[in-house]
């Protein structure tokens, strides 16, 4: 009887520590995930706030020199996907507009 008592007992202990360590491994895998790549999002839009589609827009990494060329989708939408961190100039440019350049 008391080796049955004894038997259930381990069998609770090792059942709770199987348990928590199921339940403390995601965390800290989260835990040590790092970020290592940002983006650069946007909407062109003319002075009248009106968004503008098809506008081409140029993202520099200025210590690499590393451009990315897109177009502005028709909400005037763009996005640079992943980059490296770093210095960015855009450049938008857009037919019967004049370019602009931001650092």
């Amino acid at each position: 009887m008391l080796n049955l008592i004894a038997l259930r007992l381990g069998f609770r202990v090792c059942l709770l520590a199987l348990m928590t360590a199921f339940l403390l491994s995601p965390s800290l895998l989260f835990a040590q995930t790092t970020l290592s790549t940002g983006s650069i999002v946007g909407t062109v839009t003319d002075p009248s706030g009106a968004v503008l589609g098809g506008a081409k827009v140029v993202i520099t990494n200025t210590e690499t020199n590393q451009t990315f060329t897109l177009t502005s989708n028709s909400s005037g939408a763009f996005s640079s996907g992943p980059l490296d961190p770093g210095k960015y100039k855009v450049q938008v440019a857009a037919k019967g507009f004049s370019s602009v350049r931001v650092f």
